[in-house]
């Protein structure tokens, strides 16, 4: 003889009723929590999302502390000992060949007079018979850009031309950064026969302030405008510290002579494809069917409901009305 079941053990489960709402409410949860996990998958795997855990290009770039350029006195005319006026003892108009005539110099690249950079003043406007100027630019027109680049010329930012004009005065220097407005300027009639050059304003790495750049050339492309911004090298000789006029007054910007930009042009936008009629038709379809099957869900069937609760009483019915069964009460002897 079997042994009896014990009431106290637990029955075998139904299986899950689909049709009632809390079991498709979390049927929607878990298709929810699905997509939802496969989406944050998909965005795991693409690598910018990580940038911010590490720096790809080596250390990360310290902050320019800020720096007052405001130009408080009057910005006045460079006096006579600024520019220096057509004499017997200067170089006659015309181009001349500045690297043979002037001496080496050690710590100066060659061609650069010493000499002749003493008598360039700071924080000064900028006099078109300031024939230094036009030395430096012939000196850079008449040297290879190879020449220029193969000299080592020393990486430096704005705030090492800004606190220390004299020490960099007249060195080949190298600076990168974002050019954001740029336009040619024709200047006839000059000491050194310079048709004209391009006035570029660039915000190198990292800071906050300009650096003026007056180049010979640009690459053939370079845009010219009041509104860009475009990634440059330059290699060239810093000049003084010039004085120009900003919106909210005078200030001061490091003012650099070069030969030509190293230019990297801003990838053009990729173009915007719109979708086919047939996709938006087909949008259209999966956005009705998925609100009709929340509206759906989100109601219920009333009758599943009733149901359930006519089970739930019948049960309870019985359950009350049942004795519990002893199987000795079997084998006792009949009385």
């Amino acid at each position: 003889m079997s042994e009896p079941r014990n009431m106290s053990e637990p029955r075998n489960q139904p299986p899950p009723n689909y049709l009632s709402r809390r079991v498709q409410r979390q049927m929607l949860l878990l298709v929810l929590s699905l997509g939802l996990v496969i989406f944050l998958m998909f965005e795991a795997a693409k690598p910018q999302n990580w940038a911010w855990l590490w720096q790809t290009g080596g250390q990360v770039e310290q902050a320019e502390p800020s720096v007052d350029t405001r130009f408080s006195p009057p910005p006045r005319l460079a006096s006579e000992h600024d520019s220096i006026e057509m004499s017997q003892n200067n170089p006659p108009p015309g181009a001349t060949d500045t690297r043979v005539d002037v001496p080496r110099v050690p710590g100066y690249f060659p061609g650069v007079d010493p000499t002749r950079l003493q008598q360039v003043r700071d924080n000064t406007l900028f006099r078109r018979n300031e024939t230094v100027w036009y030395e430096l630019l012939n000196l850079l027109a008449q040297t290879p850009l190879t020449e220029l680049y193969g000299a080592s010329p020393e990486p430096v930012g704005f705030l090492q031309l800004f606190q220390q004009p004299d020490e960099y005065r007249g060195k080949l220097v190298q600076l990168s950064g974002s050019v954001i407005r740029a336009h040619y300027v024709v200047d006839q009639g000059n000491p050194q026969d310079i048709p004209g050059y391009w006035q570029c304003w660039l915000f190198p790495e990292g800071s906050r302030n300009p650096v003026v750049v007056y180049a010979l050339d640009m690459p053939s492309g370079f845009p010219e405008g009041m509104e860009m911004r475009e990634a440059v090298t330059f290699v060239g000789l810093f000049y003084k510290r010039w004085v120009y006029s900003a919106q909210d007054g005078a200030r001061i910007a490091p003012m650099v002579l070069a030969k030509q930009g190293e230019w990297t042009p801003t990838p053009a936008p990729a173009p915007v494809s719109l979708p086919s009629p047939m996709a938006i038709t087909s949008a259209v379809i999966a956005l009705a069917v998925i609100a009709g099957a929340l509206a759906w869900l989100a109601r219920g069937p009333r009758k599943t409901r009733r149901d359930s609760a006519s089970r739930r009483s019948i049960h309870s019915s019985l359950s009350a009305n049942v004795e519990p069964y002893d199987a000795r009460d079997t084998l006792r002897p009949q009385s």
